[in-house]
């Protein structure tokens, strides 16, 4: 027993409770509850410019600013759920196009063990205004079991560049 609550990925758990103290008797009502714990992962690409791919691929951002809860691969840019719940997940990019009328997209893909397979619903797609640069922010609130690996592909139909230097703390990608 201890009064000092453990660091995260651990949790802290209540498993007594002194119910009666005197100087002769005593009574401890022993029940076992976890305290809700909320893991995040932050990670981004520390490049000042990303020239976009024109064909689907994983983005990979280099850079973990943060990890509580999660295993993830910089050379797959594979997320491993380490628990079971509901995550929500927001992917932000500062894009420029080359030309006018061009489109940023992106999916997500799933593997619970049996291969890969795109996540329903998670395509997106956003239309940009020729040589002006456009925040653009993907989220979505999904259920994942432990164990449960995701990857993200983004690319664009034309030259589209990503530039971090303005997003809030520098932030390209992010899962919590």
């Amino acid at each position: 027993f201890t009064t000092t609550a453990p660091l995260q990925p651990n949790y802290e758990v209540l498993v007594a409770k002194v119910t009666n103290v005197s100087a002769t008797e005593g009574a401890v009502d022993v029940r076992v509850s976890r305290a809700n714990w909320f893991p995040s992962l932050q990670v981004f690409d520390v490049n000042s410019t990303i020239t976009l791919p024109t064909t689907p691929t994983v983005f990979k951002p280099n850079t973990v600013s943060y990890n509580d809860g999660f295993s993830y691969s910089i050379p797959d840019g594979e997320i491993t759920f380490n628990e079971s719940g509901n995550y929500t997940f927001a992917i932000q990019f500062n894009a420029t196009p080359s030309a006018s009328n061009k489109n940023i997209y992106f999916y997500a893909e799933e593997n619970t063990g049996s291969g890969w397979v795109i996540k329903r619903y998670s395509a997106r797609s956003r239309n940009l205004t020729n040589t002006t640069r456009d925040q653009t922010l993907f989220s979505a609130v999904v259920k994942f079991a432990a164990g449960t690996q995701t990857r993200h592909y983004v690319w664009a139909d034309a030259t589209v560049t990503l530039d971090s230097t303005d997003l809030p703390g520098t932030t390209i990608v992010t899962g919590k």
